[in-house]
């Protein structure tokens, strides 16, 4: 049982999956012209989903890459920090995941954010409707002699300014915020949990296909049909659209779940301690452990993942300062490829902290990779720059090596002559990487 809460004020994207644990459901949804920003939602659920009666429920923000900073915490809300933690509390308790990558394209991060400092990731822009300081055509509705016709504009991608929010997201226009992203986003809850206390932004990782064609699954590049009703030839699905379908849409991407066995219970029980990650379609499956003085010969033990668990915390779980300060933290860090697809090429261990000036920064550190790639990954990595002072979270990305991005295979189903500009241009890159997300493991600086 499951529904999409959905509004698109100001043409942002205000969207959120809300799932339930099982059959035990209100009698209707409450809907976004009932509750019409997100503390609201939750308060509106509690009040007919009752955990007493065996109605349980979470919710998923969905496609924060177009929400033009509508999704960050407090929104709507008074200035004090009675509001703001009762607003953190709500949310930890309703919200654990956000998805990173949909056919609408990647939320898990955007080069060049002023408040955010790290290096340049190229990954970040892998299927990005959302480019900081890029010059994008939309598509746009409009009345012309009192019919309905859709025209173009452009706008270039700017960051939000403080305190505000944008609007045109969902036709991938209007300011960029934070929160909008991922690895981001984390930051922005790790340096309010400094301030009030609590994290608003602690959100574990998955992702999703966002089909509207009922191909829930269809994510092969080679074989795409388009995820929006419209799109049923080659050259359809070349055609810039609205929504991000056409052209600027991709197959999405798929949710896993480490769950103690297949049971609805089960699953809803992994998803809200945030033991889940999401992948950009491969059935790539990764893993990450934090402990203090991790085995580093555990990528070779039979019993890894058991003495993992024994000896540290999974993705979505908190790592405990260790009684030394000048202890440091180890990852195990482990991806299986894809049973039919790709071998993996790189694990990367992407860590972003609060320093010492309260400045938000991030990093990518490549842990392992095999050139000539490899069936699984695996690596026990200690993090030597660790600071036990500095709040931080850590989180696991498999990389696969490049392959051809899905429009390149309907390019070639049309005769030369046939083909439209996208194919010959060089607007849109040939190819793309294909890649898998954990969830994060957060450390809260003493």
């Amino acid at each position: 049982m499951a529904y999409e809460y959905t509004g698109t004020p100001g043409t942002s994207n205000y969207h959120r999956n809300v799932i339930f644990r099982n059959d035990s459901v209100p009698g209707l949804p409450v809907s976004y012209i009932d509750a019409p920003i997100d503390s609201k939602l939750w308060s509106a659920l509690d009040a007919v989903c009752d955990i007493e009666q065996g109605c349980d429920y979470l919710t998923i923000p969905h496609n924060s890459n177009l929400s033009n900073g509508r999704m960050a915490p407090y929104m709507q809300l008074e200035d004090t920090d009675a509001a703001k933690i009762a607003y953190a509390q709500s949310r930890l308790k309703r919200e654990p995941i956000m998805e990173i990558f949909q056919h609408k394209g990647g939320s898990e991060c955007i080069n060049g954010l002023s408040s955010v400092f790290g290096a340049p990731d190229e990954l970040c822009d892998v299927e990005a409707v959302r480019r900081m300081g890029e010059n994008r055509a939309f598509a746009t509705l409009g009345l012309v002699d009192s019919k309905l016709v859709m025209g173009e504009d452009s706008k270039v991608t700017i960051e939000c300014p403080e305190g505000t929010s944008g609007s045109n997201g969902m036709v991938g226009a209007g300011c960029v915020h934070p929160t909008d992203f991922q690895r981001s986003a984390l930051l922005v809850g790790l340096k309010e949990e400094q301030a009030i206390g609590y994290n608003p932004v602690k959100l574990g990782i998955i992702a999703a296909t966002d089909t509207h064609s009922a191909t829930s699954g269809g994510v092969k590049e080679s074989e795409w049909v388009g995820a929006v009703t419209g799109e049923s030839t080659p050259l359809e699905r070349l055609q810039p659209g609205l929504l991000t379908s056409g052209i600027d849409g991709n197959p999405g991407g798929l949710a896993g779940v480490w769950a103690r066995e297949n049971t609805r219970d089960a699953i809803f029980d992994a998803m809200l301690r945030k033991e889940v990650f999401g992948t950009s379609g491969p059935r790539i499956r990764p893993r990450l452990f934090a402990g203090w003085g991790l085995d580093e010969g555990l990528c070779e033990a039979n019993d890894m993942v058991t003495q993992a668990y024994a000896n540290g915390v999974p993705m979505g779980g908190d790592l405990i300062a260790s009684a030394s300060a000048s202890d440091k933290p180890s990852f195990l860090a482990y991806a299986v490829k894809d049973p039919e697809g790709l071998k993996l090429e790189e694990l990367h261990l992407i860590k972003g902290w609060i320093d010492a000036d309260g400045q938000m920064n991030t990093q990518v550190l490549p842990i392992a990779s095999e050139a000539a790639g490899a069936d699984s990954l695996c690596k026990v990595y200690t993090d030597d720059s660790f600071d036990s002072a500095q709040s931080a979270y850590y989180y696991l990305r498999a990389v696969e090596p490049e392959t051809a991005r899905w429009h390149t295979y309907d390019c070639a189903a049309i005769a030369e002559a046939d083909r439209p500009d996208v194919c010959t241009n060089g607007k849109y890159p040939e190819t793309i990487r294909e890649m898998a997300w954990t969830s994060p493991i957060w450390y809260q600086g003493q």
